[in-house]
């Protein structure tokens, strides 16, 4: 089912009965494809929440002279705006980056279903949470890690967030993050981005094909990385394993 990814991440911070799992599953009535490179959750679709069903999305600002900073990305599952970010003038932009599906959740229908099923609205908070502790630790890559740690923590990351979701093929995910995607979320030019993930891939910590990451093993990039995963609520090791949820253009 579409609404696989939203449920899993959920279920990471507390069971759900059917009950709870059909609630969530109504909120996402009404998701829409949508192209690479499309804005989403703004003009017309105030009072909602971006839902993140497939396909990837970043969050970015841009300085008044065009230079871009990305301050977010967001996988399968994920909201791409706070609970409550309805209520405040949006002062970024979300945009896809692959081909996506999104369900623009009414802010109203999200809040009902909190009241509802506490354990519902303790799983949203928690996951708020964990996003908070994502967004601190891409502050910290900026300010004391090194590009190479910057790197391979951003590569870890994502791959363990894809993972809990079901998204990893054995050793392998979609990435579909160009070298200008890298520079801008990283800080850096696009000529260091290359060279540092020049050097992961001579140390076999990676291997990068178009817009597919292999690691060949996620404990030894974690540790390359300075990386604790407690931070995602996740553990390095091997994740049990899931039937992977719909992907955009399947069956």
């Amino acid at each position: 089912m579409m609404t696989n990814a939203f449920v899993r991440k959920l279920e990471r911070f507390g069971p759900l009965d059917r009950d709870e799992r059909d609630a969530l599953d109504a909120l996402c009535a009404g998701a829409v494809h949508h192209r690479a490179d499309d804005e989403i959750g703004q003009g017309g679709q105030a009072g909602t929440v971006p839902l993140l069903l497939a396909g990837f999305a970043y969050r970015f600002k841009l300085l008044s002279d065009g230079r871009r900073q990305i301050h977010g990305l967001f996988v399968p599952g994920d909201l791409c705006r706070h609970l409550y970010g309805h209520l405040s003038p949006s002062d970024h932009v979300v945009r896809t980056l692959s081909p996506a599906v999104v369900a623009a959740v009414p802010a109203a229908a999200l809040h009902g279903a909190m009241e509802r099923h506490p354990r519902i609205a303790r799983a949203l908070w928690a996951s708020t949470v964990t996003d908070d502790a994502v967004l601190r630790e891409w502050v910290v890559s900026l300010g004391r890690r090194s590009a190479y740690e910057r790197m391979a923590h951003l590569f870890c990351e994502v791959f363990l967030r894809l993972r809990a979701v079901g998204l990893v093929d054995g050793q392998s995910c979609d990435l579909p993050l160009t070298q200008m995607d890298l520079g801008d979320l990283m800080g850096l030019s696009t000529v260091h981005v290359n060279r540092v993930v020049q050097q992961l891939r001579r140390d076999e910590l990676i291997a990068l094909k178009g817009p597919h990451l292999t690691v060949p093993d996620v404990a030894v990039l974690g540790r390359a990385a300075d990386l604790d995963p407690a931070y995602l609520g996740l553990e390095v090791g091997p994740a049990h394993p899931r039937n992977a949820p719909a992907r955009v253009g399947a069956a």
